[in-house]
């Protein structure tokens, strides 16, 4: 488990894409006032992994926070049977195999008191961004990768693709995903006024200094702000 502050907890596991290349893949798991815990994009957590999550907190909450990662939020529920199950729209028609709970909008969202989310507008994955006010943390799934020391060819080729090696960037692919400019803009502009200092993606390092300016120096790479 990695602990970024009182209130932000993530695990991390490997995703083999294909033969030679492995995508870095991280949980994330926000601490509310009542020690109550809200996990994004659950993993394949091991045994040992779920005892300790509960013993320093119970999941009440399990987040797909995009439309591509949802594989193991059954696994994820057998575990936190109390746990309140949220999907985008497009995915809880996707997945109908999952018992949904909640679409993950602003208006059906409990938790604004303490986590605010922000959907990312004109993109075909649906991604939504989450604000953790107390602990001034941003957490995104596919909007953000900083992959570092990344080993092998293919590692090299396939990042230099995304344009994502060794640095915080958004990815040549996910702007492929951005259907709509305007309102994309208009989500990054959203997130750009919060108030946070720290960037947890699925993909890469966390970023723990001028996270403001390392996001908007990355959506002015990609000529998206």
């Amino acid at each position: 488990m990695m602990k970024t502050n009182d209130w932000v907890f993530s695990y991390e596991t490997e995703m083999e894409l294909f033969k030679n290349f492995k995508l870095p893949v991280r949980s994330t798991v926000l601490k509310l006032n009542n020690g109550d815990g809200v996990m994004i994009s659950p993993i394949n957590f091991t045994e040992a992994e779920w005892a300790e999550i509960q013993s320093n907190l119970k999941v009440k909450h399990i987040i797909a926070p995009c439309d591509l990662h949802h594989l193991y939020v059954k696994s994820a529920k057998k575990h936190a049977r109390d746990a309140k199950l949220w999907a985008t729209h497009d995915l809880a028609r996707k997945r109908n195999d999952v018992n949904w709970d909640q679409e993950l909008l602003p208006q059906k969202w409990t938790l604004t008191d303490e986590i605010e989310i922000i959907p990312i507008g004109g993109s075909s994955t649906h991604e939504v961004a989450f604000f953790h006010k107390k602990a001034k943390t941003l957490v995104v799934t596919d909007l953000l990768f900083n992959l570092h020391n990344r080993k092998g060819v293919l590692s090299w080729i396939v990042m230099h693709m995304f344009g994502t090696w060794n640095r915080p960037a958004i990815s040549r692919w996910f702007k492929t995903t951005i259907k709509n400019k305007n309102q994309f803009r208009m989500s990054v502009e959203k997130i750009l006024a919060l108030d946070f200092e720290t960037i947890v993606m699925a993909h890469g390092d966390i970023i723990t200094e001028n996270a403001k300016s390392v996001f908007s120096n990355a959506l002015r790479e990609r000529q998206l702000i």
